[in-house]
Order: structure tokens, then sequence, then C-alpha cells
């Protein structure tokens, strides 16, 4: 098995659709290999596409591919077919995936720094993920405070980055700016994009379930910080390894569900007691 540091590899290419050259790292251990192969996909630009990457174990670049989102910008009376909807869901890429899916089990907003405007990115999330998100709503240079797609520029993001409580999506990488791995999330969704009998509905199912941890969670640690911040000079914290016994959690689940719970409210870092060594 490989060491943490050489699992991680940093990559660069240049996407034939709009000429950026993409930086991005990549961890071979989570990703999902068929015949040695692995796709990853970096949904990113305005117009959105994606560029696919095919990747060996070793982390080597063996082909590349483009996937256009034309078809859903385009108002069309014809429904996409299956077979439509799930190569550009699978275009979408684990990154932008599990930012979305992230960001609807914390209720908190998913920031994409983009030129795209509103109505076509929805138009996009409609077209490839409305059975999980029937009504997607995507909002523009604003900051949020629940569940919702917020675009932002350049110059909106650049002012307002200290106050955002919520992950940020960068269209031009294709890649997360906020300081989170994710990883239990896209490990997640890498296992339903490789799937080829893959359904929605038991993806649903477990995203609802991680939902339903995680606002059990949130309710227990924000009760605790709101009851000992009256006290002066407590310095009690809220033990992981009981939390984690209390709601049957793994230590992948408490990781990732922690992670998200930090980016919501910075101010419970200082009172978790990680005594499970997950951090």
């Amino acid at each position: 098995m490989s060491t943490k540091s050489e699992s991680i590899k940093l990559l660069m290419v240049k996407c034939p659709k709009c000429n950026k050259t993409l930086n991005l790292k990549v961890d071979l251990d989570l990703l999902e290999y068929v015949g040695g192969i692995a796709k990853v996909a970096i949904f990113h630009g305005s117009p959105p596409h994606s560029l696919i990457l095919y990747i060996d174990r070793r982390g080597m670049i063996r082909g590349t591919e483009v996937a256009e989102f034309v078809v859903l910008m385009d108002k069309r009376e014809k429904a996409l077919s299956k077979e439509e909807i799930e190569k550009l869901r699978d275009s979408l890429g684990s990154e932008s995936l599990s930012a979305l899916f992230s960001s609807y089990i914390a209720n908190m907003p998913l920031y994409v720094v983009s030129q795209t405007s509103p109505t076509v990115f929805k138009r996009v999330l409609e077209g490839i993920l409305g059975e999980f998100f029937p009504e997607v709503k995507v909002i523009s240079n604003t900051i949020a405070e629940e569940f919702e797609i917020v675009i932002v520029n350049d110059d909106f993001y650049r002012n307002t980055k200290d106050k955002i409580n919520g992950l940020v999506f960068d269209m031009q990488s294709g890649w997360l700016l906020s300081n989170v791995s994710l990883k239990y999330m896209k490990k997640l969704v890498n296992r339903y994009l490789e799937n080829k009998k893959r359904s929605p509905e038991r993806l649903k199912t477990e995203i609802k379930e991680l939902k339903r941890k995680y606002d059990l969670l949130w309710e227990e640690i924000v009760s605790f910080k709101n009851f000992f911040k009256v006290i002066k000079g407590s310095t009690r914290r809220i033990s992981l390894k009981k939390l984690k016994s209390r709601f049957n959690l793994s230590n992948s689940e408490t990781k990732f569900l922690i992670e998200l719970i930090k980016i919501r409210d910075n101010d419970v870092h200082d009172i978790i007691k990680d005594d499970i060594g997950i951090f």
C-alpha cells in the first residue's frame, strides 16, 4: 500500500476547449479504477465544460476528453435521455459533486467563482441533477445563510471571502478553494460514478442519512458551545470519542461531518477534543 505522500500527485494539463492550463492535486487512493484506469473530471470554464482525464494507478495521464454542456443551455423541448444525463453527470466529476452534496448536508451555501450567468448554471444543474435537487436555487453576488448555489465574480469573492461561511468552488481551476478534503464524500461519489448499475436513489439515501447524522451532531455541538460560553474561563471541550459512539459514526464519517461543522461555525474548533486522533 502506498504512503499518503506517494498517493498524492500534482498534475498540470491544458484544456483543449478553453486553452486554460489546469493544475490539480489528485489522491490516487480515492479514485475508482476500472481496468487499471480511473476518470477524473474537471468541471470548469465559462461557458461550463469538463475536461475528463484518464489516469493510471501511477498517476500518469493516459488520455483526455472534453464534455460540453451546450445541450443543457439552450431551451429545447425534447427531454434529455437517460444516457445523456448519465454522461453529463459523470462529467461534473467528484470535486464539484462532492462540494454540492456536502453543502446540502450541512445546509450551507456553495459559492461558485465564475463569470457564468446564474440562469445558465441553473439549467446545467437541473438537467443533470434534477432527481437530487428538483428545485435548485441559484443566485448571484450575495452572502447566503443556507443551502443555495451562489455565483460570484472575482471582485465580489475577493472583497467578501472573509465573510463567507460555506464551500467555495473555482470554475477557472475546477477545484475547491476551501481548505477541506471532503475525502469521505469524494469516495462515495467516485463509487457512484464508476458503478455501471448505479442508482441515484441509493446515493440519495446515503446522502440523506449523512444529513440526518450531521443535523444531530450540529445540534449537540452548538448546544454544548452555547451552554459553556456563558461560564467565564471555561475550558471544557466536547469529546469526539463520545460523539462518535453516541451517533454511531465511523472515523471517516466523524472527520467529514466535523470538517463541515467547522466551516459553518469556526468557533467550534476550540471546543472539540480530538480524542480519537482523526485530525
